[in-house]
């Protein structure tokens, strides 16, 4: 049985989607307004808004945190077919790296979901993100460098999708941490 616990007030419109930090000191919420909010967990109030090209025409409709740089990272995707990263000290600054997800036809499709390879602070991190063309990109942060797109393995929108560690020293330092 679910119950709230804490309601957090500053969208002005449905929220789209929600990212939580590993230690749940922070979370990051989107909303159809167009704004992303970077949330204190503890405070339950808005610690910053991200700074961004989104808008309520174009809102930004996947999140992920993951620690390429060595502190924490937010990734931003939306419609436009592009992911923003951003380092969680300064929201309200430019994007540390922008990455274009696709070209030719159809390429800015909405983005679904984010996910990232090692939510820790290892120094290079890979991203999925899947989107309405059925596709799914991959690539390194930082650096931005495409490691591999799939495209053709699904007929319409890719929703969802998820990293998950091949060897079992992986899965079992990820258990323990």
């Amino acid at each position: 049985l679910m119950r709230c616990v804490t309601r957090l007030v500053g969208h002005s419109d449905a929220v789209l989607c929600v990212a939580v930090t590993r230690d749940g000191s922070a979370l990051c919420s989107s909303s159809e307004d167009g704004s992303v909010r970077l949330w204190d967990s503890g405070a339950a109030a808005t610690a910053a808004q991200v700074r961004g090209p989104f808008s309520d025409a174009a809102p930004a409709t996947a999140l992920c945190f993951a620690a390429p740089y060595g502190s924490a990272t937010l990734l931003c995707a939306g419609s436009l077919g592009v992911v923003h990263c951003y380092d969680l000290r300064k929201v309200d600054g430019p994007p540390l790296l922008r990455v274009e997800l696709g070209s030719g036809a159809g390429a800015a499709c909405d983005t679904n979901e984010l996910s990232a390879s090692a939510p820790d602070r290892s120094a290079s991190t890979r991203v999925a993100a899947c989107d309405d063309g059925g596709r799914v990109c991959v690539f390194g942060v930082p650096g931005a460098e495409r490691v591999r797109t799939f495209s053709g393995h699904h007929t319409n929108i890719c929703s969802a999708v998820k990293f998950h560690p091949t060897n079992k020293n992986q899965r079992a330092r990820q258990a323990t941490q």
